[in-house]
């Protein structure tokens, strides 16, 4: 456990020749699948207790104005689709859309460690938004500065990570995230269709 806790830290100090080399070792797979399943559960879970339990600022006022809340069905339908679905879309795309763009990564898996290896700094903000559940501002100043930190933090490591996996660097990477994301988030709209 603990070499895997090391490659996390390399994944997180944004160290090169160690993040290269567990991006190509085949044994990292499995550990990285198991970060990616943490990170997907963590958040729709979150997501759920969020949106069935805990009445947020927006929710508030526009139901001043008589704008109905969402159903249970579509607020687990919402979770599933963007905290599921989104994810594994995504990731399967950043593959196909990376190599489409002349990324020439060396396979699936290699996106696979990548990425599985760039989720502890989103489990952390995942976390810490479960703290948002206690209703008190000090709180929710918390959450919303750990969120932006670890989320920014996230978004530079995972770059950094494919621009070591595509051959073609840092613009071949953002451009996979990118193209990924909106077609993943276009995919994943239908729940706005459920009342």
């Amino acid at each position: 456990m603990s070499n895997e806790l090391d490659k996390i830290i390399n994944f997180m100090k944004l160290k090169r020749e160690p993040v290269e080399e567990t991006i190509k070792d085949t044994n990292s797979t499995n550990f990285a699948l198991y970060l990616i399943t943490i990170s997907i559960i963590l958040g729709a879970i979150q997501t759920l207790l969020q949106n069935l339990l805990a009445q947020d600022l927006y929710e508030w006022i526009i139901s001043i104005f008589g704008v109905a809340r969402p159903s249970v069905t579509r607020i687990i339908m919402d979770a599933v689709a963007n905290n599921i679905i989104f994810p594994v879309f995504a990731i399967i795309l950043v593959f196909y859309i990376g190599n489409a763009i002349k990324g020439e990564a060396d396979s699936f898996n290699h996106v696979i460690r990548a990425i599985g290896y760039s989720t502890p700094p989103l489990i952390i903000s995942t976390l810490f938004s479960f703290l948002s559940l206690i209703p008190h501002i000090a709180i929710d100043i918390l959450v919303g500065f750990a969120n932006f930190a670890f989320g920014i933090w996230f978004v530079l490591v995972l770059i950094f990570a494919l621009m070591l996996t595509f051959k073609k660097g840092a613009l071949t990477a953002i451009g996979a995230l990118i193209i990924s994301a909106i077609i993943a988030g276009i995919a994943t709209s239908w729940t706005v269709f459920i009342p």
